[in-house]
Protein backbone atom coordinates (compact mmCIF):
# COMPACT_ATOMS: atom_id res chain seq x y z
CA UNK A 1 0.00 0.00 0.00
CA UNK A 2 1.44 3.40 -1.10
CA UNK A 3 1.89 5.87 1.46
CA UNK A 4 -0.70 8.44 0.28
CA UNK A 5 -3.65 5.15 0.33
CA UNK A 6 -2.06 4.38 3.76
CA UNK A 7 -3.06 8.43 4.94
CA UNK A 8 -5.71 8.62 2.90
CA UNK A 9 -7.57 5.37 4.69
CA UNK A 10 -6.47 6.07 8.44
CA UNK A 11 -8.11 9.73 7.57
CA UNK A 12 -11.25 7.93 7.14
CA UNK A 13 -11.16 5.68 9.91
CA UNK A 14 -10.59 9.01 11.83
CA UNK A 15 -13.66 10.35 10.18
CA UNK A 16 -16.04 7.63 11.18
CA UNK A 17 -14.45 7.60 15.11
CA UNK A 18 -17.09 8.63 17.28
CA UNK A 19 -16.17 12.17 18.47
CA UNK A 20 -14.75 11.11 21.90
CA UNK A 21 -12.10 9.38 20.29
CA UNK A 22 -11.12 12.06 17.82
CA UNK A 23 -7.88 12.83 18.90
CA UNK A 24 -5.03 12.50 17.11
CA UNK A 25 -2.05 12.86 19.01
CA UNK A 26 -2.51 16.57 20.93
CA UNK A 27 -5.21 17.53 18.83
CA UNK A 28 -8.71 18.33 20.23
CA UNK A 29 -11.63 17.76 17.73
CA UNK A 30 -15.01 18.79 18.75
CA UNK A 31 -17.84 18.06 15.97
CA UNK A 32 -20.83 20.37 15.83
CA UNK A 33 -24.01 20.45 13.22
CA UNK A 34 -24.87 23.55 10.96
CA UNK A 35 -28.04 23.95 9.59
CA UNK A 36 -27.13 25.90 6.77
CA UNK A 37 -25.51 23.30 4.73
CA UNK A 38 -22.15 25.04 4.30
CA UNK A 39 -19.03 23.15 6.54
CA UNK A 40 -16.74 25.27 8.39
CA UNK A 41 -13.81 24.83 11.14
CA UNK A 42 -13.86 27.43 14.42
CA UNK A 43 -10.59 26.19 16.77
CA UNK A 44 -11.35 22.96 17.41
CA UNK A 45 -14.80 22.44 16.68
CA UNK A 46 -15.90 21.64 13.35
CA UNK A 47 -19.49 22.07 11.72
CA UNK A 48 -20.47 19.78 9.08
CA UNK A 49 -24.31 18.96 7.52
CA UNK A 50 -25.22 15.18 7.37
CA UNK A 51 -24.85 16.01 3.67
CA UNK A 52 -21.10 16.97 3.66
CA UNK A 53 -18.84 14.39 1.41
CA UNK A 54 -16.06 12.60 3.28
CA UNK A 55 -13.46 14.65 2.27
CA UNK A 56 -14.96 17.91 3.01
CA UNK A 57 -15.33 16.20 6.10
CA UNK A 58 -11.42 15.52 6.02
CA UNK A 59 -11.30 19.01 4.85
CA UNK A 60 -12.41 20.38 8.09
CA UNK A 61 -10.85 18.42 10.11
CA UNK A 62 -7.59 19.55 8.44
CA UNK A 63 -8.22 22.78 9.58
CA UNK A 64 -8.09 21.28 13.50
CA UNK A 65 -4.88 20.31 13.15
CA UNK A 66 -3.49 23.47 11.54
CA UNK A 67 -5.40 25.68 14.21
CA UNK A 68 -4.12 23.95 16.91
CA UNK A 69 0.01 23.42 16.02
CA UNK A 70 2.07 26.64 14.86
CA UNK A 71 4.59 24.79 13.42
CA UNK A 72 2.02 23.38 11.23
CA UNK A 73 0.63 26.70 10.37
CA UNK A 74 4.20 28.01 10.26
CA UNK A 75 5.01 25.31 7.22
CA UNK A 76 1.57 26.07 5.40
CA UNK A 77 1.73 29.82 5.69
CA UNK A 78 5.59 29.86 4.81
CA UNK A 79 4.30 27.33 1.74
CA UNK A 80 1.50 29.77 0.25
CA UNK A 81 3.97 32.70 0.42
CA UNK A 82 6.46 30.71 -1.40
CA UNK A 83 3.58 29.32 -4.08
CA UNK A 84 2.08 33.19 -4.41
CA UNK A 85 5.01 35.17 -4.38
CA UNK A 86 5.03 38.53 -6.24
CA UNK A 87 1.21 37.72 -7.04
CA UNK A 88 -1.77 40.69 -6.53
CA UNK A 89 -4.63 39.90 -4.20
CA UNK A 90 -7.74 39.18 -5.89
CA UNK A 91 -11.53 38.87 -4.45
CA UNK A 92 -13.00 36.02 -4.48
CA UNK A 93 -16.78 37.65 -4.48
CA UNK A 94 -15.34 39.24 -7.93
CA UNK A 95 -13.84 35.86 -9.22
CA UNK A 96 -16.44 34.12 -8.37
CA UNK A 97 -20.03 35.96 -7.81
CA UNK A 98 -22.58 33.39 -7.67
CA UNK A 99 -20.31 31.23 -4.83
CA UNK A 100 -21.64 33.33 -1.80
CA UNK A 101 -18.04 34.61 -0.66
CA UNK A 102 -18.27 38.39 1.24
CA UNK A 103 -16.53 41.14 0.02
CA UNK A 104 -13.77 40.58 2.80
CA UNK A 105 -12.41 36.99 1.31
CA UNK A 106 -9.45 37.50 -0.67
CA UNK A 107 -7.14 34.94 -2.63
CA UNK A 108 -3.17 35.01 -3.24
CA UNK A 109 -4.80 32.26 -6.42
CA UNK A 110 -1.91 30.49 -8.00
CA UNK A 111 -1.94 29.05 -11.70
CA UNK A 112 0.16 25.72 -10.62
CA UNK A 113 -2.41 24.75 -8.06
CA UNK A 114 -4.92 24.48 -11.14
CA UNK A 115 -3.11 21.86 -12.51
CA UNK A 116 -3.32 19.82 -9.66
CA UNK A 117 -6.83 21.00 -8.54
CA UNK A 118 -8.25 20.58 -11.83
CA UNK A 119 -10.73 23.63 -10.88
CA UNK A 120 -10.18 27.40 -11.06
CA UNK A 121 -12.03 27.66 -8.08
CA UNK A 122 -9.95 25.25 -5.80
CA UNK A 123 -7.09 26.48 -7.17
CA UNK A 124 -8.18 30.07 -6.01
CA UNK A 125 -9.51 28.97 -3.02
CA UNK A 126 -6.10 27.18 -1.84
CA UNK A 127 -4.66 31.41 -1.68
CA UNK A 128 -7.41 32.10 0.67
CA UNK A 129 -6.12 34.51 3.09
CA UNK A 130 -8.15 35.13 6.53
CA UNK A 131 -6.16 38.33 7.55
CA UNK A 132 -5.49 38.12 11.75
CA UNK A 133 -6.75 34.20 11.71
CA UNK A 134 -3.94 32.03 11.88
CA UNK A 135 -5.52 29.68 9.49
CA UNK A 136 -4.60 28.88 5.22
CA UNK A 137 -6.26 26.54 3.06
CA UNK A 138 -3.32 24.92 2.21
CA UNK A 139 -3.81 21.95 4.59
CA UNK A 140 -7.44 21.90 4.44
CA UNK A 141 -7.36 21.81 0.54
CA UNK A 142 -4.45 19.40 0.49
CA UNK A 143 -5.94 17.13 2.76
CA UNK A 144 -9.15 16.81 0.50
CA UNK A 145 -7.32 16.72 -2.89
CA UNK A 146 -5.19 13.43 -0.98
CA UNK A 147 -8.83 12.34 0.02
CA UNK A 148 -9.92 12.93 -3.57
CA UNK A 149 -7.32 11.13 -5.50
CA UNK A 150 -3.80 10.50 -3.62
CA UNK A 151 -2.34 9.25 -6.93
CA UNK A 152 -3.37 12.57 -8.88
CA UNK A 153 -2.05 14.10 -6.33
CA UNK A 154 1.24 13.13 -5.90
CA UNK A 155 1.92 13.15 -9.54
CA UNK A 156 0.37 16.63 -10.45
CA UNK A 157 1.86 18.78 -7.81
CA UNK A 158 4.89 16.38 -5.94
CA UNK A 159 6.09 19.12 -3.51
CA UNK A 160 2.71 20.25 -2.67
CA UNK A 161 2.05 16.44 -1.87
CA UNK A 162 5.19 15.74 0.47
CA UNK A 163 4.23 18.64 2.63
CA UNK A 164 1.05 17.50 3.12
CA UNK A 165 1.86 13.84 3.43
CA UNK A 166 4.67 15.24 5.76
CA UNK A 167 2.58 17.28 8.49
CA UNK A 168 -0.14 14.29 8.41
CA UNK A 169 2.50 11.77 9.00
CA UNK A 170 4.70 13.70 11.64
CA UNK A 171 7.90 13.49 9.14
CA UNK A 172 7.98 17.46 8.82
CA UNK A 173 7.33 18.49 12.70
Amino acid sequence: MTKAKKVSRQLGELMHAPTHQMTPGKVFINVGQTKDGRAFANGPGIFMSKNNSDAIYAHELAHTIESQNRRVFRLTKDYRAKKTEGESRQSMADLYPDHGYNAHEVTLGEDDWKKMTGSSSRSHYIGKEYGDHEVTEVLSMGVEELFRDPSAFARNDPEYFKLVVGILDGSLL
